[in-house]
């Protein structure tokens, strides 16, 4: 009994000393009329969000945001203190969208068609959401090519992105369309692929 009292005891002492366990909370996100908010990733030192307003009309195939009103972008300081609102549109004939959160930029890549091709074009942010650089054209690929077609690798050291395209062509091998960047996006290499065992990722 009395080696207990003792344990109990040395336990409530030593408490004082253990590390207590650090939380931030950020101010509430949404409100009953825009509730849709989806966590990107960190820019430097600031986490950026994707909100909007949902609507009843609704394309899934088309992907989550595109038929939202208000859509914007909310960033954040390392202690989730709101910081900036930039508010952004997706073109009604969007073919895929990829956000990219590095070191120093914030990148949005949108794919759409153009004339007899497809185009990749750049929306370049600072960390804290100050416009840098927008609809710079970084690739091109053939029109008939779909969403599911493309893949955008980023190497663990966040200093190099690959981007793939993979053309389905009648009666003849598939062909890969491969372009690696820097992370500013300068391109360093682009080739192009045929072979019969090219398949898309699951």
């Amino acid at each position: 009994m009395r080696a207990g009292v003792l344990i109990t005891f040395f336990f409530l002492c030593s408490a004082g000393f253990l590390d207590a366990q650090r939380i931030l909370y950020s101010p509430y996100l949404g409100n009953e009329s825009s509730n849709r908010f989806e966590v990107i990733g960190k820019a430097g030192n600031y986490y950026w969000l994707q909100t909007g307003k949902p609507q009843l009309r609704y394309r899934k195939s088309k992907g989550s945001y595109l038929d939202d009103k208000g859509l914007r972008f909310e960033i954040y300081d390392a202690r989730m203190n709101p910081v900036r609102k930039v508010p952004y549109f997706l073109p009604e004939d969007l073919i895929k969208e990829y956000l990219i959160a590095g070191d120093e930029y914030f990148d949005q890549l949108i794919f759409r068609p153009g004339d007899q091709k497809i185009t990749a074009s750049l929306n370049r942010f600072s960390a804290d959401g100050n416009s840098y650089d927008t609809g710079r054209i970084v690739a091109e690929f053939p029109a008939k090519m779909k969403c599911e077609d493309f893949v955008l690798i980023r190497s663990h050291d966040k200093t190099k992105i690959l981007l793939l395209g993979f053309e389905t062509i009648t009666d003849s091998a598939p062909k890969l369309h491969a372009l690696l960047y820097d992370k500013d996006w300068n391109l360093l290499c682009q080739t192009e692929y045929s072979n019969p065992n090219i398949s898309k990722p699951l």
